[in-house]
């Protein structure tokens, strides 16, 4: 779309200069602080302004130039929204420099409470980044009837659940970075985080907004398989998926039902995000077909690759790099990819400080592709990734 026509405040003000000129007969000429002139110009300032406002009713009246809080106005009117951002959480250590004489609460959040209430907040350094303490039954120290965690006499610290008052990745944080507790908090000392937080994640961007609409609307009223991806991928939290049709979960021909399988970037999605998609699907499938949701399963993978270093390069530090890179070209692999021989070696040629790669890579103790099926994909921890030197 081109966009409208526009001047500035000098184009505006040269305008009215020319069409005067043009009704007199003659070019004026207009001295410094000339009335005239200055009338002009305050016209051109009320034109440059009247201009802007068009521009942004021009912006807003139309999905493709809208962004933001205007794109998502302008989408809910078909009942479509934008997957937002999540919460990051994870655990943090309380402490106290001497073992506890007597019980210390450390209260939790309250959201059902009227008024809710906050939990005990730790902090950066500073307060930029603040995550309050939360419910967490699973945590040996977590106590109900309190709704917080308890210190027991004799003990010196304990391990809580918290979660980031805002969503988002700015909220992720590195080892050691939740170091201040924000809330007044007696028997306790200190605090921290003994592992990174990063599973704070962004709200949807307008581009993916936007692509994701397109799908919605196109996919209205049809049983088709782009009515099918949609519904999936309008599930917060899905990162990739595979729909098999005419096919069981055995992997077995089965006409009339198919299969959705989802991952969300973890091979591990939990059961929640399943029933979630399984919800999804029961609303778009044509009647008599069956439609199931489940988890990717996990192919274990072990690694062998042996390259050769520049002797200008610490080895022990590049095979780390060899390491990480075929860790991350396996584990970047979508549901049902090949994972190839060539592709480890390629990712690690492209390590600095790697010269080449003997003949001879294998996984899982051979040296050929593996091949996964439609409902899995491949996954290696770093540790089953052997690098060795020749």
């Amino acid at each position: 779309m081109t966009g409208l026509p526009s001047k500035t405040f000098a184009q505006f003000t040269q305008a009215m200069v020319s069409g005067w000129a043009s009704s007199l007969g003659f070019p004026p000429t207009f001295q410094e602080g000339d009335a005239f002139y200055a009338l002009m110009e305050t016209v051109s300032a009320q034109l440059v302004f009247i201009q802007a406002q068009i521009q942004l009713v021009n912006d807003i009246a139309r999905a493709q130039t809208s962004s933001g809080a205007d794109l998502d106005t302008f989408y809910a009117q078909f009942g479509f929204y934008r997957i937002g951002g999540t919460l990051a959480s994870g655990q943090v250590t309380f402490a106290s420099f001497s073992p506890a004489t007597s019980s210390v609460l450390i209260p939790a959040s309250n959201p059902a409470a009227m008024p809710p209430t906050q939990g005990v907040i730790v902090q950066t350094q500073g307060g930029a980044i603040q995550y309050q303490v939360v419910a967490d039954p699973t945590q040996p120290t977590w106590n109900a009837s309190q709704n917080g965690y308890i210190l027991a006499p004799g003990q010196s610290s304990l391990v809580a659940t918290v979660q980031a008052l805002l969503p988002g990745s700015a909220y992720n944080v590195t080892t050691g970075q939740l170091s201040q507790i924000g809330t007044s908090l007696a028997g306790i000392d200190t605090v921290t985080n003994a592992a990174a937080i990063t599973n704070g994640t962004d709200a949807e961007p307008d581009a993916t907004f936007r692509v994701r609409f397109v799908l919605f609307i196109n996919s209205l009223s049809k049983a088709t398989y782009g009515a099918i991806t949609s519904a999936v991928f309008g599930i917060a939290g899905v990162s990739s998926a595979a729909i098999v049709e005419n096919v069981n979960v055995g992997g077995y021909a089965q006409p009339g039902e198919f299969i959705a399988t989802i991952d969300n970037g973890t091979g591990v999605p939990p059961a929640s995000l399943v029933t979630a998609v399984q919800n999804a699907l029961e609303t778009v499938r044509g009647f008599t077909i069956l439609a199931v949701a489940q988890a990717v399963t996990q192919t274990s993978v072990t690694e062998l690759i042996t390259v050769r270093t520049d002797p200008s390069f610490t080895q022990s530090v590049v095979n780390a790099a060899v390491q990480v890179a075929l860790q991350t070209a396996t584990n970047s692999l979508g549901i049902g990819a090949i994972l190839y021989i060539s592709a480890l070696e390629q990712a690690a040629m492209s390590v600095p400080g790697v010269i080449s790669v003997q003949p001879g890579t294998k996984i899982n103790g051979t040296n050929a592709d593996l091949t996964v099926n439609q409902f899995k994909r491949a996954f290696v921890p770093i540790n089953s990734v052997v690098v060795d030197n020749y």
